[in-house]
Protein backbone atom coordinates (compact mmCIF):
# COMPACT_ATOMS: atom_id res chain seq x y z
CA UNK A 1 0.00 0.00 0.00
CA UNK A 2 1.88 3.02 -1.27
CA UNK A 3 1.06 6.53 -0.37
CA UNK A 4 2.16 9.13 -3.10
CA UNK A 5 1.82 12.14 -0.82
CA UNK A 6 0.82 12.88 2.87
CA UNK A 7 -2.50 12.56 3.81
CA UNK A 8 -2.99 9.89 0.41
CA UNK A 9 -5.14 8.01 2.69
CA UNK A 10 -3.29 4.58 3.24
CA UNK A 11 -4.49 4.63 6.85
CA UNK A 12 -7.96 4.76 5.94
CA UNK A 13 -7.39 1.93 3.07
CA UNK A 14 -6.13 -0.22 5.47
CA UNK A 15 -8.20 -0.11 8.10
CA UNK A 16 -11.47 -0.73 5.61
CA UNK A 17 -9.51 -3.73 4.03
CA UNK A 18 -8.98 -5.17 7.80
CA UNK A 19 -12.41 -4.87 8.61
CA UNK A 20 -13.51 -6.68 5.49
CA UNK A 21 -11.16 -9.51 6.11
CA UNK A 22 -12.05 -10.15 9.66
CA UNK A 23 -15.73 -10.26 8.97
CA UNK A 24 -14.82 -12.47 6.44
CA UNK A 25 -13.00 -15.13 9.00
CA UNK A 26 -9.63 -14.31 7.39
CA UNK A 27 -7.51 -11.96 9.49
CA UNK A 28 -5.12 -10.06 7.56
CA UNK A 29 -1.09 -9.50 8.51
CA UNK A 30 -0.44 -5.65 8.59
CA UNK A 31 3.17 -3.93 8.84
CA UNK A 32 4.02 -0.64 8.30
CA UNK A 33 7.05 1.18 7.20
CA UNK A 34 8.60 4.02 9.29
CA UNK A 35 6.56 7.30 9.12
CA UNK A 36 9.28 10.08 8.71
CA UNK A 37 9.79 13.17 10.22
CA UNK A 38 12.24 15.83 9.07
CA UNK A 39 12.57 19.34 9.74
CA UNK A 40 16.33 21.38 9.57
CA UNK A 41 18.10 19.57 12.37
CA UNK A 42 16.53 15.86 12.91
CA UNK A 43 14.68 12.98 11.15
CA UNK A 44 12.27 10.67 13.35
CA UNK A 45 10.78 7.60 12.68
CA UNK A 46 7.38 7.56 13.87
CA UNK A 47 5.01 4.27 14.07
CA UNK A 48 1.14 4.24 11.87
CA UNK A 49 -1.67 4.21 14.52
CA UNK A 50 -4.86 2.93 12.97
CA UNK A 51 -8.19 1.72 14.43
CA UNK A 52 -7.94 -2.49 13.86
CA UNK A 53 -10.93 -5.20 14.69
CA UNK A 54 -9.61 -8.17 16.51
CA UNK A 55 -7.41 -10.86 15.00
CA UNK A 56 -5.76 -8.83 13.13
CA UNK A 57 -1.81 -10.04 13.11
CA UNK A 58 0.55 -7.03 12.68
CA UNK A 59 3.90 -5.63 13.31
CA UNK A 60 4.63 -3.08 16.49
CA UNK A 61 7.62 -3.15 18.80
CA UNK A 62 7.79 -4.18 22.85
CA UNK A 63 8.59 -0.57 23.42
CA UNK A 64 5.43 0.72 21.73
CA UNK A 65 2.88 -1.70 23.46
CA UNK A 66 4.45 -0.67 27.10
CA UNK A 67 3.38 3.16 25.82
CA UNK A 68 -0.31 1.56 26.43
CA UNK A 69 -1.41 -1.40 23.83
CA UNK A 70 -3.47 -2.95 26.20
CA UNK A 71 -5.67 -4.64 23.59
CA UNK A 72 -2.30 -6.66 21.86
CA UNK A 73 -0.79 -9.55 22.88
CA UNK A 74 2.58 -10.31 21.61
CA UNK A 75 3.41 -13.53 19.18
CA UNK A 76 6.85 -13.60 18.81
CA UNK A 77 9.52 -11.72 18.56
CA UNK A 78 11.61 -11.30 15.40
CA UNK A 79 15.19 -10.50 16.00
CA UNK A 80 14.90 -7.53 14.07
CA UNK A 81 15.81 -4.04 15.70
CA UNK A 82 14.56 -1.00 14.76
CA UNK A 83 14.56 2.64 15.82
CA UNK A 84 12.15 1.95 18.22
CA UNK A 85 12.92 -1.25 19.84
CA UNK A 86 12.91 -4.98 18.68
CA UNK A 87 10.57 -6.05 16.27
CA UNK A 88 7.48 -7.86 17.39
CA UNK A 89 4.80 -10.01 15.68
CA UNK A 90 1.50 -9.12 17.87
CA UNK A 91 -1.97 -10.02 17.38
CA UNK A 92 -4.88 -7.43 18.04
CA UNK A 93 -7.14 -9.16 20.99
CA UNK A 94 -9.60 -6.01 21.42
CA UNK A 95 -10.76 -4.00 18.61
CA UNK A 96 -8.75 -0.67 18.93
CA UNK A 97 -6.21 1.31 17.65
CA UNK A 98 -2.68 0.07 17.20
CA UNK A 99 0.94 1.18 16.31
CA UNK A 100 2.11 -0.43 13.36
CA UNK A 101 5.91 -0.47 12.75
CA UNK A 102 8.02 -2.66 10.69
CA UNK A 103 11.35 -2.47 9.08
CA UNK A 104 12.64 0.27 6.47
CA UNK A 105 14.66 -2.11 4.93
CA UNK A 106 14.20 -4.00 2.00
CA UNK A 107 15.76 -7.09 2.84
CA UNK A 108 14.22 -7.34 5.89
CA UNK A 109 10.25 -7.16 4.29
CA UNK A 110 10.56 -11.45 3.47
CA UNK A 111 11.55 -12.29 7.20
CA UNK A 112 8.77 -10.29 8.68
CA UNK A 113 6.52 -11.25 6.62
CA UNK A 114 6.99 -14.79 6.90
CA UNK A 115 6.79 -14.58 10.51
CA UNK A 116 3.04 -13.09 9.65
CA UNK A 117 2.20 -15.75 7.99
CA UNK A 118 3.48 -18.40 10.21
CA UNK A 119 1.44 -17.02 13.39
CA UNK A 120 -1.96 -17.39 10.18
CA UNK A 121 -1.54 -14.11 8.51
CA UNK A 122 -2.06 -15.61 4.86
CA UNK A 123 -2.77 -12.26 3.24
CA UNK A 124 -0.57 -9.44 3.78
CA UNK A 125 -0.54 -5.39 3.24
CA UNK A 126 2.69 -3.83 4.42
CA UNK A 127 1.86 0.19 4.34
CA UNK A 128 4.49 2.83 3.07
CA UNK A 129 4.80 6.33 2.06
CA UNK A 130 6.19 7.28 -1.22
CA UNK A 131 10.28 7.79 0.57
CA UNK A 132 9.82 3.85 0.54
CA UNK A 133 9.55 3.28 -2.79
CA UNK A 134 12.43 0.88 -2.57
CA UNK A 135 9.89 -1.52 -1.73
CA UNK A 136 8.63 -1.37 -5.29
CA UNK A 137 11.90 -3.78 -5.87
CA UNK A 138 11.77 -7.18 -7.54
CA UNK A 139 9.92 -10.21 -5.64
CA UNK A 140 9.15 -7.76 -2.20
CA UNK A 141 5.02 -7.81 -3.01
CA UNK A 142 2.39 -9.36 -5.35
CA UNK A 143 1.11 -5.97 -6.40
CA UNK A 144 0.92 -3.05 -5.23
CA UNK A 145 -2.14 -0.51 -4.35
CA UNK A 146 -1.54 3.13 -5.03
CA UNK A 147 -2.81 5.90 -2.59
CA UNK A 148 -3.52 8.95 -3.92
CA UNK A 149 -5.80 12.09 -3.50
CA UNK A 150 -6.40 15.78 -4.01
CA UNK A 151 -3.52 16.64 -1.22
CA UNK A 152 -0.96 15.51 -4.22
CA UNK A 153 -1.37 18.95 -6.17
CA UNK A 154 -2.58 22.29 -5.67
CA UNK A 155 -5.95 22.47 -7.76
CA UNK A 156 -8.26 19.09 -9.07
CA UNK A 157 -6.81 19.58 -12.52
CA UNK A 158 -3.78 19.35 -11.22
CA UNK A 159 -4.12 16.30 -8.85
CA UNK A 160 -5.86 14.30 -11.81
CA UNK A 161 -2.90 14.46 -14.28
CA UNK A 162 -0.53 14.17 -11.49
CA UNK A 163 -2.21 10.77 -10.68
CA UNK A 164 -2.39 9.63 -14.05
CA UNK A 165 1.00 10.42 -14.82
CA UNK A 166 2.24 8.70 -11.12
CA UNK A 167 0.12 5.67 -12.79
CA UNK A 168 1.86 5.62 -15.99
CA UNK A 169 5.29 5.77 -14.37
CA UNK A 170 4.34 2.73 -12.02
CA UNK A 171 2.44 0.28 -14.09
CA UNK A 172 5.23 -0.56 -16.58
CA UNK A 173 4.96 -4.01 -18.88
CA UNK A 174 7.92 -6.79 -18.22
CA UNK A 175 10.17 -7.08 -21.30
CA UNK A 176 10.44 -10.14 -23.25
CA UNK A 177 12.91 -12.86 -22.54
CA UNK A 178 15.35 -11.78 -25.19
CA UNK A 179 15.58 -8.20 -24.05
CA UNK A 180 15.84 -9.59 -20.45
CA UNK A 181 18.95 -11.17 -21.42
CA UNK A 182 20.56 -8.52 -22.98
CA UNK A 183 19.54 -6.35 -19.86
CA UNK A 184 22.02 -8.53 -18.53
CA UNK A 185 24.23 -8.24 -20.89
CA UNK A 186 24.03 -4.54 -20.14
CA UNK A 187 24.39 -5.09 -16.09
CA UNK A 188 27.19 -7.42 -16.36
CA UNK A 189 29.61 -4.72 -18.34
CA UNK A 190 27.61 -1.48 -16.54
CA UNK A 191 27.02 0.04 -20.25
CA UNK A 192 23.71 1.10 -21.46
CA UNK A 193 23.07 -1.62 -24.15
CA UNK A 194 21.23 -0.77 -27.62
CA UNK A 195 19.33 -3.12 -29.35
CA UNK A 196 17.54 -4.03 -32.39
CA UNK A 197 13.12 -4.44 -31.99
CA UNK A 198 13.78 -8.24 -30.85
CA UNK A 199 15.89 -7.10 -27.78
CA UNK A 200 19.12 -8.29 -29.40
CA UNK A 201 22.21 -6.33 -28.74
CA UNK A 202 23.49 -4.08 -31.21
CA UNK A 203 26.07 -2.19 -29.29
CA UNK A 204 27.44 -1.61 -25.97
CA UNK A 205 27.88 1.86 -25.00
CA UNK A 206 29.29 4.13 -21.98
CA UNK A 207 27.63 3.83 -19.26
CA UNK A 208 27.17 8.20 -19.91
CA UNK A 209 23.91 8.90 -20.64
CA UNK A 210 24.68 11.90 -22.44
CA UNK A 211 27.37 10.22 -24.37
CA UNK A 212 24.87 7.29 -25.17
CA UNK A 213 21.83 9.85 -26.40
CA UNK A 214 24.91 11.65 -28.79
CA UNK A 215 25.83 8.50 -30.32
CA UNK A 216 21.95 7.12 -30.47
CA UNK A 217 20.56 10.51 -32.51
CA UNK A 218 23.89 10.62 -34.60
CA UNK A 219 22.11 8.48 -37.49
CA UNK A 220 24.22 5.18 -36.35
CA UNK A 221 20.98 3.18 -34.91
CA UNK A 222 17.62 2.45 -36.19
CA UNK A 223 14.98 4.96 -35.86
CA UNK A 224 13.32 2.53 -33.94
CA UNK A 225 15.77 1.67 -31.16
CA UNK A 226 15.44 -0.07 -27.95
CA UNK A 227 17.71 1.37 -25.05
CA UNK A 228 18.52 -1.42 -22.31
CA UNK A 229 19.91 0.79 -19.06
CA UNK A 230 21.67 -0.74 -16.34
CA UNK A 231 21.51 1.69 -13.61
CA UNK A 232 18.78 4.79 -13.22
CA UNK A 233 17.09 6.30 -16.53
CA UNK A 234 16.81 9.84 -16.58
CA UNK A 235 15.94 13.10 -18.71
CA UNK A 236 19.98 12.82 -20.04
CA UNK A 237 19.21 9.80 -21.83
CA UNK A 238 15.20 10.29 -22.55
CA UNK A 239 15.20 13.97 -24.15
CA UNK A 240 17.43 13.68 -26.57
CA UNK A 241 16.06 10.97 -28.22
CA UNK A 242 12.44 12.93 -28.10
CA UNK A 243 13.65 15.65 -29.66
CA UNK A 244 15.23 13.88 -32.46
CA UNK A 245 12.17 12.65 -32.88
CA UNK A 246 12.86 9.06 -32.27
CA UNK A 247 10.56 6.01 -31.46
CA UNK A 248 11.23 2.69 -29.75
CA UNK A 249 11.39 1.07 -26.03
CA UNK A 250 13.42 2.18 -22.81
CA UNK A 251 14.47 -0.97 -20.43
CA UNK A 252 15.36 -0.86 -16.62
CA UNK A 253 15.22 -3.23 -14.23
CA UNK A 254 12.34 -1.54 -12.34
CA UNK A 255 10.25 1.12 -11.76
CA UNK A 256 12.63 2.40 -9.29
CA UNK A 257 15.13 3.19 -11.85
CA UNK A 258 13.10 5.54 -13.62
CA UNK A 259 13.71 8.78 -13.44
CA UNK A 260 11.93 10.70 -16.41
CA UNK A 261 10.44 14.27 -15.92
CA UNK A 262 6.74 13.90 -16.90
CA UNK A 263 7.09 16.17 -20.33
CA UNK A 264 9.85 13.78 -21.40
CA UNK A 265 7.96 11.24 -20.06
CA UNK A 266 4.69 11.59 -21.92
CA UNK A 267 6.37 12.76 -25.18
CA UNK A 268 8.24 9.93 -24.83
CA UNK A 269 4.75 7.64 -25.07
CA UNK A 270 3.23 10.18 -27.06
CA UNK A 271 5.06 9.12 -30.09
CA UNK A 272 4.51 6.27 -29.84
CA UNK A 273 7.68 4.69 -27.58
CA UNK A 274 7.59 2.86 -24.60
CA UNK A 275 9.10 2.02 -21.03
CA UNK A 276 9.32 -1.79 -19.79
CA UNK A 277 11.20 -2.75 -16.96
CA UNK A 278 12.98 -6.19 -16.73
CA UNK A 279 11.13 -7.23 -13.30
CA UNK A 280 7.08 -5.75 -12.61
CA UNK A 281 5.41 -5.22 -9.68
CA UNK A 282 2.39 -5.41 -10.90
CA UNK A 283 -0.44 -2.20 -9.85
CA UNK A 284 -3.24 -3.77 -8.80
CA UNK A 285 -5.15 -0.68 -8.14
CA UNK A 286 -5.55 2.93 -7.04
CA UNK A 287 -6.92 4.14 -3.79
CA UNK A 288 -8.55 7.83 -4.49
CA UNK A 289 -8.93 10.25 -1.25
CA UNK A 290 -10.94 13.02 -2.54
CA UNK A 291 -10.40 15.16 0.23
CA UNK A 292 -6.71 17.05 1.21
CA UNK A 293 -6.35 17.31 5.10
CA UNK A 294 -3.52 19.72 4.59
CA UNK A 295 -5.34 22.47 2.61
CA UNK A 296 -8.98 21.10 3.94
CA UNK A 297 -10.15 21.05 0.22
CA UNK A 298 -12.30 18.32 -1.00
CA UNK A 299 -13.37 17.42 -4.17
CA UNK A 300 -17.16 15.84 -5.21
CA UNK A 301 -16.13 12.17 -4.37
CA UNK A 302 -17.90 10.21 -7.11
CA UNK A 303 -16.54 12.89 -10.00
CA UNK A 304 -13.53 12.89 -8.91
CA UNK A 305 -13.02 9.31 -8.89
CA UNK A 306 -15.43 9.40 -12.71
CA UNK A 307 -12.52 11.78 -13.61
CA UNK A 308 -9.26 9.64 -12.78
CA UNK A 309 -11.22 6.65 -13.87
CA UNK A 310 -11.63 8.09 -17.56
CA UNK A 311 -7.33 8.80 -17.37
CA UNK A 312 -6.61 5.46 -16.38
CA UNK A 313 -9.31 2.68 -17.64
CA UNK A 314 -6.35 -0.01 -17.50
CA UNK A 315 -6.09 -0.04 -13.71
CA UNK A 316 -9.50 -0.41 -11.03
CA UNK A 317 -9.96 2.88 -9.50
CA UNK A 318 -11.70 2.97 -5.77
CA UNK A 319 -12.76 5.62 -3.06
CA UNK A 320 -13.24 5.16 0.04
CA UNK A 321 -14.66 7.54 2.29
CA UNK A 322 -14.82 7.66 5.60
CA UNK A 323 -18.41 8.30 6.79
CA UNK A 324 -19.42 9.86 10.18
CA UNK A 325 -21.79 7.62 12.09
CA UNK A 326 -25.25 9.04 13.56
CA UNK A 327 -24.86 9.14 17.44
CA UNK A 328 -23.88 5.45 19.11
CA UNK A 329 -23.63 3.88 15.85
CA UNK A 330 -20.57 2.19 14.40
CA UNK A 331 -18.55 3.37 11.83
CA UNK A 332 -19.32 2.41 8.38
CA UNK A 333 -17.17 2.39 5.35
CA UNK A 334 -18.63 3.13 1.54
CA UNK A 335 -17.08 1.70 -0.96
CA UNK A 336 -17.38 3.61 -4.74
CA UNK A 337 -15.40 1.66 -7.74
CA UNK A 338 -15.24 2.23 -10.84
CA UNK A 339 -13.09 -0.95 -12.70
CA UNK A 340 -11.32 -1.47 -15.72
CA UNK A 341 -12.90 -2.76 -19.09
Amino acid sequence: MLGLHRGAGKRTVVEGLAREAAAAGTPLGIGAAPRLVRDDDYSQELPTVVPLPAGTVVLTTRDILSQGGGGIDILQDTGIMSSLGELAVAQVREEGEVALFGPSEPEKIHKVTGLLRMHGALRQVVTAGWEHQAFLKTGLFDGVVLCAGLGIAPSEDRAVAAIGYEVDALDLGECDPRTRTSYEVARSRNEIVVADVEGRVLRTLTRDPAAAARWITKGDAPSTVTVIVPGKLNDDLVRPLVQAGMSGKFVAEDVTRIRVAPIYFKAWLKGGGQYQVVHRTPLLAVALNPHDPVSGLTAGPPEFLERVGELISRVAVHDVVHETPPAGGRRSWKFWSRKSD
